[in-house]
This record gives C-alpha cells, structure tokens and sequence, in this order.
C-alpha cells in the first residue's frame, strides 16, 4: 500500500506523531459531536510498557475509537492481501500500519510488530482478521505469536456492534457506541514438548474469548439469531425453445454449498467488485437471470485472481477444507457457464439460504442474497 510500511524497513516507535496525533484529536472531537459513547474500563490502560491492544472487528468505528481514546500512540497491524476500499485507503495510509498478507507466513510484518514491542511500544490488532462472517469469528493465531516472541501483555478491548453506524453518525443520528477495556492478560507462554501452533490457537482463541466476554449482552444475543444455517444451490438450464437440459455427468457440481454461502457473505463477494475492481456484477444480481456469457466472464475474473495473485483468499478466511471448496465450487459453476454458451443454453442459478431464527425458531428460506450494513 502506498504509505504504510514497506515489510524490510525498519520502525522506530512511535512514528508519525504529527498525522496521528491530529488524527486523534478530530477522532475524538467527531466522536464526541456525531455519537453518543459510553466507555468503561480505561483504568485498566498502561500507561508505559509494551502492549498488545485486541477488539472485536464488525465496522470502521472500532479503530476510530481505539485510535482517539488510547492514552499511547497505536501501531496497527492491518490486512494487505487486498486494496482498500478507496473511501478509507487515504486514511489507513496516512496513518500508516504494519501490513499483513493475509494467508501467507508474513514473516517481516511479524518482525516488524515485534520492533515495536522491543521498543516498549503498542501495537493494535483486530485477530479475527476481518468482517467476512455476520457472527463469532475464530481468532487468528498471530496475536499468540507476538505476544509470546515480544513478552507481551495483552489488553482485551470488547466493542459493541458498530456495522453500520458511520453511516448513521455521518447523518447526525448519535448512534451509541461502547467501548469496554478488560483487564490485563498476562503474555503468551508456550510448553515445550507441544505442538507450538496448537498451543498459539488456543492461546489466541482464549485472548478473543476475553475479548468477546466484554461485548454488552444485546451485542451477543445479535450474533446468535440464527443457527442451522445451510446453503444449497440450485442449477436450471432450458434450451433456447425453453425445454429443461440435464446437466452432463462431467459438470456435476459438487461444491455448489460452498458457492451459495459465498454469494451470501456480502463483505467477500464486494472486496472483488469494491476493492479489486473486478467485473463480478452478474453474479450479484442472479435473479435477474443474468446470461451464461456474463456469468462465465464474472466467474473468470475470479478465478484468474486466485490463481494469479491470490490463492489465499478464501483458505485464510475459512481454513483449507472450507476455502478450497468456495473456490471449487466457482470453478465448477464457471465450467457449467461455459458449456451453455457453448451450447446457446440458458444457465438459471438459484443460491438458497435456511436457517432457524433464534428469535421466533422458525425456519427461514431466502432465494437471494442481501447487502450486509457497510461501515
């Protein structure tokens, strides 16, 4: 990214002063105007030391209210593995963070987090690494490693769901926002003669479970309003005198699950059209039956990104089983596409979604992904 640390340089804490330091104090002033915020626990900050600060991630106000509140100026360690949107990129990169490539073994930024630290300096980190899932997300095992490499303390920071509400402050609507800082918890130790990454999961898990025992109580209870998701997805192909066609055995889907789901997480489906400027339009507006030709150049898009310059994109947010069977499934749909323009067929494809609402446990069916709320 164009002004955040290139990974080989080197960092003296704290840096930047002047750009954060101002950032800080408009942060706080625009706080204080646009919403109506609730903070508790900032006894629990240290004052000197080095620190790890961790939060929940569902919007962009959580950085704005880690960042102004902080008695000490924050480095950040943020995802590189995409562009930023543009609406934010002029801020992040002003700011200036420590990258991460997401996916892969991002030695240098490690290091570079660790400079940090040895400088007695704070570093922030979101550890569920994104918004990709509308629920609990599980923590990412690099805020263990910091910790136990640098013989750091860790500050768990739980913040109520703020999906949405820039929008809302930038409207002069005063959403409430809340910021509860926990107690300190005490840095990583490993066991010799185990498993190092098992021992750094659970230690990371158990840093966000802290982290999630500080949300407010509604918080919680709207992560868990749904349960027994499930996602399937249906394939018609009609000749041109609109006469159903069989799919050939070879073109079987089999990963069309995994294909549904990833139609239904907003945020992933928009890093390619927002972020990347990928052409991926048609398969956003599926129940406008869009053609086989439109289909097949927006599934191509994907796939040459995946290939060529992000293979990791979907593995590091769901893992290898998961993540190779969203791309497996867009392949698969992809070679369905082909074949009907091929074959002058019409493609219909139909995501489903069902899940019991915890609220009215009723089961619910949806035929066409919605927007998630943005920022």
């Amino acid at each position: 990214m164009g002004n955040s640390k290139r990974i080989g340089e080197s960092i003296k804490y704290p840096r930047n002063l002047f750009v954060r330091k101002s950032f800080q104090v408009i942060g706080k002033l625009l706080i204080k105007i646009l919403t109506t915020t609730e903070i508790d626990g900032m006894e629990n900050y240290p004052k000197s030391g080095r620190l790890i600060v961790v939060g929940n991630h569902t919007g962009v106000l959580e950085t704005v209210l880690m960042t102004s509140f902080a008695p000490r100026p924050i480095e950040y360690m943020g995802s590189n593995d995409i562009p930023h949107e543009p609406q934010l990129a002029f801020f992040m990169n002003s700011y200036k963070y420590i990258p991460v490539f997401r996916g892969n073994v991002s030695k240098g930024s490690m290091k570079a987090g660790l400079e940090v630290l040895n400088q007695e300096g704070v570093i922030g980190i979101f550890p569920e690494g994104g918004i990709w899932e509308p629920a609990i997300r599980k923590a990412q095992p690099g805020v263990a490693w910091l910790s136990h490499h640098g013989n750091s303390p860790v500050l768990p920071v739980g913040f109520s769901d703020t999906a949405g509400l820039m929008m809302g402050a930038l409207a002069l609507k005063r959403p409430i926002l809340k910021m509860n800082i926990g107690k300190i918890i005490p840095p990583v130790r490993i066991q010799p003669g185990k498993p190092k990454k098992i021992q750094y999961e659970k230690s990371a898990q158990a840093i966000m479970d802290a982290v999630w025992t500080l949300l407010p109580k509604n918080d919680l209870e709207n992560h868990q309003e749904y349960f027994n998701e499930k996602f399937r997805l249906e394939v018609k192909i009609h000749d041109i005198d609109g006469n159903n066609v069989n799919l050939p055995d070879s073109l079987t889907i089999r990963d069309g699950e995994s294909f549904a789901k990833f139609l239904y997480r907003s945020t992933l489906i928009n890093n390619f059209r927002d972020n990347l400027k990928l052409y991926i339009d048609p398969l956003k507006t599926l129940d406008k039956n869009p053609t086989p030709q439109d289909i097949f150049k927006a599934t191509s898009e994907i796939l040459n990104y995946l290939k060529n310059d992000n293979p990791y994109y979907f593995t590091y947010r769901y893992g290898q089983k998961e993540g190779k069977k969203m791309g497996n499934g867009i392949r698969q749909v992809h070679d369905i596409a082909r074949w009907a323009v091929v074959n002058n067929f019409q493609l219909t494809l139909i995501p489903i979604r069902t899940y019991t609402s915890a609220l009215s446990n009723k089961e619910i069916i949806e035929y066409s992904p919605t927007e998630l709320r943005k920022w």
